[in-house]
């Protein structure tokens, strides 16, 4: 029983090791990053974001523009509803086209100081 006892400290032990190792060089490299690579990396996940959400908006437009287009009698939606819900998501893109805009202006700013810092 003891002997169980010291091999998993002796694990517990090395796992915290190698978590604290990992860490450290998470943070060296983040550290190590020039505020370019870092204003890119954020350009890039906002636009990937950006662009998920835009395609989750598509899928949701066609779905309801089906149903607009072609009802069944087991339609819940009526037709008056499912336009109003394509309204509000074609609004609704507007809205993060707006917002991806001011994101690439504010990208834009943010390469500016990096290359002004760098100078």
């Amino acid at each position: 029983m003891d002997t169980l006892k010291i091999l998993l400290g002796a694990t517990l032990a090395l796992l915290l090791g190698a978590l604290l190792v990992f860490a450290n060089r998470m943070q060296q490299d983040v550290e190590g990053s020039s505020p370019q690579e870092v204003a890119a990396m954020r350009q890039q996940l906002f636009e990937m974001q950006q662009e998920l959400e835009r395609v989750k908006m598509e899928k949701q437009r066609r779905i309801l523009r089906d149903a607009v287009e072609t009802p069944s009698s087991s339609d819940l939606v009526t037709r008056g509803e499912a336009q109003e819900k394509v309204d509000d998501l074609q609004e609704r893109l507007a809205q993060l086209e707006a917002e991806a805009e001011m994101a690439k202006a504010e990208a834009a700013v943010a390469e500016s100081e990096a290359s002004f810092l760098t100078e």
